[in-house]
């Protein structure tokens, strides 16, 4: 989460994969690094993963990030979860229900 505001009030921002329908990372990744499943998922295929932050320059959201071996992380929507019939961690982990997979 990002802090972000000038007044006395905290206001809280996170970074999370909207896994867009015209996913501009997607789009930009030359190598496959990115792949959408088939439940809508955009998720990372690290062993394609040439670390050239294409990725990240195309995503309107900052969302994509990199980890010590310059391979891309991000969220996958839970995706082996959800193909088991269960909820995304986040979803499960919100307990103001404000977190929903349609």
């Amino acid at each position: 989460m990002q802090k972000s505001g000038d007044s006395d009030l905290e206001t809280y921002v996170t970074r999370s994969c909207l896994h867009c329908e015209e996913a501009a990372c997607l789009k930009a990744c030359r190598f496959g690094a990115l792949k959408r499943d088939e439940r809508g998922f955009v998720i990372p295929v690290r062993e394609n993963c040439k670390g050239c932050k294409m990725c990240l320059k195309a995503c309107p959201y900052d969302v994509p990030r990199f980890d010590s071996e310059g391979k891309i992380v991000k969220c996958d929507g839970c995706s082996v979860r959800v193909a088991m019939g269960l909820e995304p961690a986040c979803i499960k982990a919100c307990n103001t229900g404000a977190l929903k997979l349609v």
